[in-house]
């Protein structure tokens, strides 16, 4: 019993350690107020499959305050801009504010309560960092 769960143990330490996320993509808020940045494959938001507010009030970027945002697999950012509306990152950016007031990512889409960024795949192509300031 004890060398089936060892084996267990030993197997399922590997597998977890085999899981690959891409992590070059880091936000930096250089803005006055607490943002929550989203990325799409379009140029516009499409409705939120977490429609809670609480979710994205968690991620909130304060003021001169950086994060990162993950894709699965090694190669994820290339892979998710490459196949997006026009080869660009689009960001979204939400104020938490406003997302407080309203209570819902669909309410800001729908009135259209955000700023958008987006960036050329050139740009970011072949940079193992990918730094974008939000002003």
């Amino acid at each position: 019993m004890k060398k089936h769960f060892l084996l267990l143990f030993l197997l399922t330490g590997n597998f977890v350690s085999c899981i690959v996320v891409d992590d070059r993509l880091r936000v930096i808020n250089k803005t006055n107020a607490s943002i929550v940045v989203e990325t799409y494959q379009d140029t516009v938001p499409n409705y939120a499959n977490t429609n809670n507010k609480e979710y994205y009030l968690e991620r909130c970027i304060a003021p001169n305050d950086s994060t990162r945002l993950f894709r699965p697999t090694k190669e994820g950012w290339p892979q998710f801009v490459e196949h997006a509306n026009q080869k660009q990152l689009n960001l979204v950016m939400y104020s938490c504010d406003t997302l407080e007031k309203y209570s819902s990512i669909d309410t800001l889409i729908i009135r259209k309560i955000y700023r958008r960024k987006q960036i050329n795949y050139s740009v970011l192509k072949g940079k193992k960092q990918w730094r974008i300031v939000i002003e």
